[in-house]
């Protein structure tokens, strides 16, 4: 073993000093190239320092030492699958299943793989193994919402989301993930509810405004939509939907000059040509 270089390289690597600690994993590598512990650390060093690519060939070369080393696996399939290569990422954490069958980590890993790939039986498969493996984890069933929203399954997603809500009353993405599926369910006093609980507990959710304001739309609070849209152009000045939107709600209130105002300034700004069309429709509209 190679105890000083190495304990000094982890001592570093612990203190963020990441080139000093590579400089101390190579000496010790250097005095062991056997050394896995050492390789390891190189590769946590490596990755410190924005280096993937070095890090990726470090775990290859935990992995021939103690091909055992499921953490490896583990780490080298993060790694792959940031860079995109998703399906040498899901080999890494198929590797990890075989040797630990109950890593929640892979399977979520994995699964989120699949889904980037599209492959959404196989991700939901995963989804599925981390509910078996622990029934009061909410990320599978609000990933797996996420996928039935995706294929138009709506009602099934309102399940997922709502099962994920109330095994994590904590979490605003999945009360926000609600508002859209109870909202594409049509159910608009649900969606106001859940929007109502992703703001209270993510007040600078821009999104869950504007998806809140429309709820309150279409159920005609008008009222609480120009207020919603209103904080929501406040908290992101640049999204346009916002402005279209609230001129829609000002012209149901027949306010004809707001609504203008409005609708101007989605023309001016970067919004994609289908919504300019439509305000530009509105503003004709506006002016007969």
């Amino acid at each position: 073993m190679t105890a000083e270089p190495l304990e000094t390289a982890y001592t570093l690597l612990a203190e963020d000093r990441f080139a000093e600690a590579l400089v101390q994993f190579d000496a010790a590598l250097r005095l062991d190239p056997g050394d896995p512990v050492a390789a390891s650390g190189r590769a946590m060093a490596n990755i410190g320092l924005d280096r993937p690519d070095e890090a990726i060939a470090d775990y290859a070369q935990v992995i021939e030492l103690a091909p055992e080393d499921f953490n490896a696996y583990f780490a080298r399939g993060r790694l792959l699958e940031d860079q995109g290569k998703l399906r040498e990422a899901i080999a890494d954490f198929k590797q990890v299943i075989g040797l630990e069958p109950d890593a929640k980590a892979a399977y979520l890993s994995r699964a989120r793989a699949y889904r980037k790939l599209r492959q959404y039986s196989l991700a939901v498969r995963d989804y599925q193994a981390v509910i078996d493996r622990d029934p009061a984890d909410a990320r599978p069933h609000l990933e797996i919402g996420r996928i039935n929203g995706r294929q138009g399954d709506i009602e099934a997603a309102v399940g997922n989301f709502a099962d994920a809500v109330e095994l994590d009353p904590t979490s605003a993405d999945a009360f926000y993930n609600l508002g859209v599926a109870t909202m594409r369910h049509g159910d608009t006093e649900s969606a106001i509810f859940a929007y109502s609980e992703a703001i209270r507990l993510d007040p600078e959710n821009a999104s869950a405004r504007l998806n809140r304001g429309s709820a309150y739309r279409a159920n005609d609070q008008l009222d609480d939509a120009l207020a919603d849209y209103t904080r929501a152009i406040a908290m992101a000045p640049d999204d346009p939907r916002a402005f279209y939107n609230r001129g829609a709600t000002h012209e149901d209130l027949d306010e004809s000059e707001a609504a203008l105002v409005d609708f101007r300034a989605v023309l001016a700004s970067d919004a994609d040509a289908k919504l300019k069309r439509r305000a530009r429709k509105r503003i004709a509209r506006l002016r007969e």
